[in-house]
């Protein structure tokens, strides 16, 4: 009788101690700690973690949820868990917010200004998630490489650029309330473009195929090694040597004329210029009637009061003015840019039923109003 009794202790000692590990291993996992930390650091960067401030950057540093990376000039990357990677660009500031842990994490990456490359090798487990956030937009992921910049243009009209080399991304737009609405899926090679104004979030065009030559320095430095890694990616790596070999150190001032067939020109040599010569013909803007040009013998430019803002994707878009169900004008204005008035009137009473400060975004006819 006592042996059976000591065996059945024993057995009830062993449960208990078998309960206990599993109870140890199941709460270790759900606390296990993500591994976050500086994988490269060649430059001037900062971290502000809430309990101590702001703080220098060093390598192999660890970040902890909800710190706010600044990278002022250099190279940065980040390594999370043993499978993502951030590639930072100079001028790029965000807040990164990382939860559960290496197998089941949750990746949130707020970018306030400037932009990122992420890399994720591996895809994500089932209740993984990968996220970029920006004031008008949000990307998710599963497994990919993409990237996103956030700039604004001098009307204070702001932009997100998101563009996927690799895999497959799903973008969102948001609004002023947060709310979210009509996700669109981006696809290996493929890019678009939100704008956010005082009144509207859209997309600015449709998806379009990347356009290489605009992305800065800093981010073909990073594609060109992830080619060279082995990763396949839509651009070849002969290709990228050649935009790196003509690539200036730094991005386009956003403040300079998309139309770049002549760098030298200020904003002032040309609106000069369109008021020197009144009788030619401006390529910017034509007369759709040829012989009223004739006629009145003046000039049919319109000319514009400033220099339209540029962005990365040199995009412009045509301004057709209309009267009487003709075309009376047209004009070219770059993203973002305002649209002038012609110096010619179509009649003597009347005025163009439109608001000249408005951004344009995409293509515009504007109509007499009498």
């Amino acid at each position: 009788m006592n042996s059976k009794k000591k065996l059945w202790i024993g057995i009830g000692i062993a449960l208990v101690v078998v309960l206990v590990i599993c109870l140890i291993l199941l709460l270790t996992g759900k606390e296990s700690y993500r591994v976050v930390k500086i994988y490269e650091l060649d430059g001037s960067a900062t971290v502000r973690r809430e309990s101590m401030g702001e703080i220098e950057m060093y390598p192999n540093m660890v970040l902890q949820s909800g710190d706010e990376v600044y990278l002022a000039e250099g190279l940065l990357t980040l390594k999370l868990d043993e499978d993502k990677y951030v590639y930072v660009e100079e001028k790029t500031r965000f807040q990164l917010v990382a939860s559960g842990n290496s197998n089941s994490g949750k990746t949130s990456i707020h970018l306030l200004e400037g932009a990122i490359v992420n890399e994720i090798q591996s895809p994500l487990a089932e209740n993984a998630s990968y996220e970029v956030h920006t004031q008008n937009s949000s990307m998710s992921v599963r497994g990919t490489v993409f990237r996103v910049e956030i700039f604004r243009d001098e009307a204070g009209i702001l932009y997100t650029r998101v563009s996927v080399f690799d895999g497959k991304v799903e973008t969102q737009l948001v609004y002023k309330d947060g709310t979210k609405a009509d996700a669109r899926m981006l696809e290996y090679g493929k890019e678009t473009i939100i704008f956010e104004d005082e009144v509207n979030t859209d997309y600015l065009e449709g998806i379009t195929d990347i356009k290489y030559e605009t992305l800065p320095k800093s981010a073909l430095v990073a594609l060109k090694e992830l080619v060279q890694n082995g990763l396949e990616l839509p651009i070849s790596l002969e290709k990228l040597d050649e935009l790196l070999a003509d690539e200036p150190e730094q991005e386009p001032e956003l403040e300079e004329d998309g139309d770049t067939e002549d760098t030298e020109d200020t904003a002032d040599d040309m609106q000069e210029d369109a008021e020197e010569d009144t009788g030619d013909e401006s390529e910017d803007e034509s007369v759709g009637d040829d012989d009223s040009a004739e006629d009145t013998g003046d000039d049919t430019t319109a000319g514009t009061d400033e220099t339209p803002p540029a962005s990365t994707t040199g995009k412009s878009y045509k301004i057709t003015f209309v009267y009487d169900g003709e075309v009376f004008a047209t004009q070219n204005v770059s993203e973002g840019g305002q649209a002038s008035k012609p110096k010619l009137a179509p009649a003597p009473d009347g005025s163009w039923d439109f608001d000249f400060t408005t951004a344009i975004h995409k293509d515009t006819e504007i109509n007499w109003k009498e």
